[in-house]
């Protein structure tokens, strides 16, 4: 996955950059008269020493994207699902959130690996 962002500030070997979010109508904002463009930021790994200012290029695993999205929404699903049909309604609940006190204890290890990664200087 691609994204075009600015780099805000820079700290140890990361930045922090900020992009526009994608809106859910496709940037036809006309058609469904809700939307707003807000700014997110996010920390990534400034391996091109990118300074304040710089339009830059994210770029992240979608692999990994990938990954994560299933660890944070189906596992949990699956696992409440199963658990209540198979034990009832408070093990299908404490199975449910089993991952997220999973994805809560190893979150640190995680965050590194996952970090997007400044790939290049847009001009």
């Amino acid at each position: 996955m691609k994204q075009v962002g600015i780099v805000v500030e820079n700290f140890d070997d990361n930045a922090k950059v900020q992009f526009k979010r994608a809106s859910a109508c496709g940037e036809n904002c006309a058609m469904c008269g809700g939307c707003e463009k807000l700014n997110s930021f996010v920390v990534a790994k400034n391996k091109i020493s990118a300074e304040v200012g710089d339009t830059v290029i994210l770029e992240t695993d979608t692999k990994r994207v990938l990954l994560a999205a299933f660890f944070v929404y189906i596992l949990p699903l699956i696992l409440g699902i199963c658990g209540f049909a198979i034990f009832g309604a408070i093990i299908g609940t404490v199975m449910f959130f089993v991952p997220f006190i999973v994805l809560f204890l190893v979150n640190k290890r995680l965050e590194v690996k996952y970090l997007p990664v400044i790939v290049r200087k847009v001009k």
